[in-house]
C-alpha cells in the first residue's frame, strides 16, 4: 500500500513526471506535419463529397445528390474544424435536417426556418 502511494505521488509530482516533447524536437515536428497533412487530406475528401465537381466520365451522373455512405465513412472519426462550413453542412446532412438533393435544398431550408 505504501509503495502504491509513493508511485502515485511520483507520477503526479511535476519534478518526477516525464517531460512532454518540445516543439523544437525534429521528431515531434515531423509528427505534427504528418497530422496536419492527414487533416488536410480529410478536408479535401469531405469537400469533394459535399461539393462534387462533375468530371468528364460522369458528367450527368448524380451531380445533384450527395453520397451519404461516403460522407458517413469520412466523418466517422470526426469532422476537422479547419473548414467550418463543411462541418456545418455535414452535420445538417447527417442529421437529415438538409436534403441530399441540391435542387430542393434552398426550398427545404427556407420552409424549415419558417416553421421554426
Amino acid at each position: 500500500m505504501l509503495k502504491d502511494r509513493l508511485k502515485n505521488f511520483q507520477e503526479n509530482d511535476p519534478k518526477t513526471r516525464p517531460k512532454k516533447p518540445s516543439s523544437d524536437d525534429p521528431k515531434n515536428q515531423i509528427l505534427l506535419d504528418i497530422q496536419k497533412s492527414q487533416t488536410r487530406k480529410k478536408c479535401l475528401k469531405i469537400s469533394k463529397v459535399l461539393d462534387p465537381q462533375p468530371s468528364d466520365e460522369n458528367m450527368e451522373q448524380d451531380s445533384d445528390y450527395i453520397d451519404m455512405d461516403k460522407l458517413r465513412n469520412l466523418t466517422w472519426t470526426g469532422i476537422p474544424q479547419t473548414e467550418p462550413q463543411h462541418r456545418c453542412d455535414a452535420w445538417k446532412l447527417l442529421l437529415d435536417y438538409m436534403p441530399i438533393d441540391r435542387g430542393f435544398r434552398s426550398e427545404m431550408l427556407t420552409r424549415k426556418r419558417e416553421e421554426y
